[in-house]
């Protein structure tokens, strides 16, 4: 995997990445774009660890993968609806 400077945090795709090759089967081109969209996330306030329970919830409850999950986080956050209520309620 290669994280150019990119705006990044380091911190933030370290503990993605970490978390994501624990929880999931995904190849390292996966992860790394997973992940740096995490990091933007995490601009956003959303936590890293929150973001993973999302992404597994999404992925066994619906058959979404990891890229679609955060899509629908994106769509949430331009909706009005925080990560939150997405677990909470399991919208969708």
């Amino acid at each position: 995997m290669q994280f150019s400077d990119g705006g990044y945090n380091i911190e933030s795709i370290s503990e993605a990445v970490e978390l994501l090759s624990q929880q999931f089967n995904m190849t390292d081109e996966e992860i790394e774009r997973v992940s740096k969209t995490m990091s933007i996330l995490n601009g956003y306030g959303y936590e890293t660890n929150d973001m993973v329970r999302f992404l597994k919830m999404a992925y066994n409850d619906w058959g979404y993968s990891a890229e679609q999950s955060l899509g629908l986080i994106i769509e949430g956050q331009q909706n009005g609806m925080n990560i939150e209520i997405l677990i909470l309620n399991r919208i969708f």
